[in-house]
């Protein structure tokens, strides 16, 4: 069919930024297969040497590591999700055992790693836009919810329906096996499924037509998770400056090792010989027998090459540090500021990370309002996702210490004092300062009550031999 592979323009405009991403992901490996196009060969530099120089090269992986982090931290903590949905829904979000949060961190880490992440609500069978219960178990109607590879989602169409921009059709490559000769082997397939409003359709990639069905929707029940975007469908890569340091680090460090190979071993020079070739050993344990009049000794290099090396290297890690860092750092926060202007300016910010994580939860409570309409469930709620983590770097937790004593003083409140430690980041976000203050006076009236009823449960206190002189008395 004419057209069925055909890639939008967004998506072939995204292929380079990707390329580069899935290389560092994929190690030092990936980076070598390629090494023509992240290891440039200098100008009229021998073929010899340049595989001799890429071979020394390695992947320091600071992008791969960046990423796992960030997803790790969004997801420390398991995500709630509240829904009047059948609970065996969420148990099994995609039909192949996994839960629903298993697969959020998958399609979370795509979304990091690519800037957008595809979400689309399927079912076994379908009737009607709206089965009813006894549709749902007659057709074994079980919606559940697909993670699209990012970059297995090539092309779309769009249209202005019900005054907002929606998606029209997508079409995406799915993967498998088909049967081999045998029982015993399996061939792999490529085909293309197409999504329109309304209905699919299962292409062979020569265009023949092997499947087709309705979906009793009259929309697409994909949800595109973009949290870079650079236009509708279009997305960048979140961390793309840290994997571009990340590619000239590779560069310096191929380049480091190969002036250090050489750099380390000295050059024999000998003197005063004749011009006839002669093959002298050296080494440890050998003797050097030199004609009369003729000098032998060793020429090192400066190490100035490698100093300088050396140098560019470690400006390139701390560089790769700190943008490793960038998406937890709450936005518009620099450090060029002043006290004063950093505890304004953090009231109200959020991290790149955290904004991701807000855009990412609001994705999938819309794929669970697909589910819903697809399983014919009629609910008061389809789903509240909430990724509860800390996010954010600790900012201007320096001076707390100088809080604490302030509260000790009696110059502020311990209102205050929790306020401000919630500013900086060092108490969590979620503290409820009311409730804790609360918390904290119904604490200190048990322990009261509890020192009370030891007191009054203790015997009375007698001076030693009071009732001995007393009865001597007597």
């Amino acid at each position: 069919m004419s057209g069925l592979t055909t890639q939008n323009l967004a998506y072939v405009q995204a292929l380079p930024h990707w390329d580069l991403v899935d290389d560092l992901m994929a190690g030092t490996t990936a980076m070598h297969r390629r090494r023509r196009q992240y290891l440039p060969m200098s100008p009229n530099e021998p073929l010899d040497n340049y595989e001799s120089r890429a071979s020394l090269a390695y992947l320091e992986p600071a992008y791969q590591t960046a990423v796992e982090n960030h997803v790790g931290r969004a997801f420390a903590q398991s995500p709630t999700i509240t829904t009047d949905l059948p609970q065996d829904w969420i148990e099994d979000f995609d039909l192949a055992g996994n839960h629903a949060a298993r697969v959020m961190r998958g399609a979370f880490r795509d979304a990091i790693h690519y800037g957008i992440c595809y979400l689309l609500a399927d079912t076994t069978n379908v009737t009607s836009s709206r089965p009813s219960l006894y549709d749902q178990r007659r057709y074994n109607i079980r919606p559940y919810c697909i993670h699209i590879p990012t970059r297995d989602l090539f092309a779309w169409q769009c249209a202005i329906v019900n005054g907002r921009l929606s998606l029209t059709q997508v079409r995406y490559w799915e993967n498998d096996f088909a049967p081999g000769q045998d029982e015993f082997t399996q061939n792999p397939r490529r085909r293309v499924r197409v999504l329109d409003i309304g209905r699919w359709r299962l292409f062979e990639e020569n265009g023949d037509l092997v499947g087709e069905g309705k979906t009793g929707l009259d929309y697409l029940p994909l949800v595109a998770v973009n949290v870079n975007p650079v236009g509708f469908m279009a997305a960048r890569p979140l961390m793309e400056s840290l994997a571009h340091i990340n590619r000239a680090h590779y560069q310096s460090v191929a380049d480091q090792r190969y002036i250090v190979h050489f750099s380390r071993v000295p050059i024999p020079v000998f003197t005063g010989m004749n011009d006839d070739p002669v093959e002298i050993a050296v080494g440890p344990g050998v003797a050097v027998h030199l004609p009369t009049g003729a000098s032998f000794q060793f020429v090192e290099t400066s190490g100035i090459p490698s100093n300088v090396g050396s140098q560019d290297i470690k400006a390139l890690e701390d560089k790769m540090a700190r943008l490793a860092l960038e998406p937890l750092i709450p936005t518009g926060v620099s450090g060029d500021r002043t006290a004063t202007e950093a505890m304004v300016g953090e009231t109200n910010t959020k991290s790149r990370l955290e904004s991701a994580a807000l855009v990412f939860a609001d994705g999938i409570e819309r794929i669970l309002g697909y589910m819903a309409d697809l399983g014919g469930q009629r609910v008061q709620n389809t789903g509240v996702v909430d990724i509860k983590s800390n996010f954010a770097i600790a900012q201007n937790t320096a001076d707390v210490p100088n809080l604490i004593s302030a509260v000790e003083k009696g110059m502020i409140t311990h209102r205050t004092f929790l306020i401000e430690s919630k500013r900086r980041t060092f108490l969590s976000d979620d503290l409820d300062v009311e409730a804790e203050l609360q918390n904290v006076e119904a604490e200190k009236e048990q322990k009261a009550a509890e020192a009370l009823a030891i007191m009054a449960a203790a015997p009375a206190a007698q001076e030693p031999g009071l009732n001995r002189d007393v009865t001597a008395e007597q």
